[in-house]
């Protein structure tokens, strides 16, 4: 499993994103993705080998160009045989200062046994993950 280790990285502020929003932070190796239900740091690194996802904005998945899995905006695999039992993509904890600023932390990953809607931190101040719930890597 693979870190940036590069420490928290300041990713802007609540009101930076729009609802469908999927910006890459290429220094942390991770995608910010804004949903409904709040926020989500999902790490690029393909849960099968390691490749770099890639946002297919097009298509709404992520993308690895190496054994072509595809995974949704949660980070859960939608790829089709043979990898369709892939481990949802690993999240990175994030927490939204009071002033609405997202830190998401790159040294520490999450690991999720599949990708569900509490994965994700409510756009609110103070909100953060809750890490107790996930393995850490």
């Amino acid at each position: 499993i693979l870190k940036p280790e590069i420490g928290k990285i300041d990713c802007g502020k609540i009101d930076d994103y729009a609802i469908g929003d999927v910006r890459l932070f290429n220094e942390g190796k991770l995608y910010l993705v804004r949903s409904d239900d709040g926020f989500a740091a999902l790490s690029r690194w393909c849960t099968h080998m390691n490749g770099l996802l890639q946002w297919k904005e097009n298509h709404w998945h992520f993308y690895c160009p190496y054994h072509k899995a595809t995974f949704n905006r949660a980070g859960a695999s939608n790829s089709h045989h043979p990898f369709d039992k892939l481990p949802p993509m690993r999240l990175h904890p994030l927490a939204i200062e009071a002033d609405g600023t997202i830190r998401v932390d790159t040294d520490v990953l999450l690991i999720r046994k599949n990708a569900a809607k509490p994965d994700v931190v409510p756009a609110t101040p103070g909100a953060a993950t809750d890490t107790s719930r996930f393995e850490l890597a």
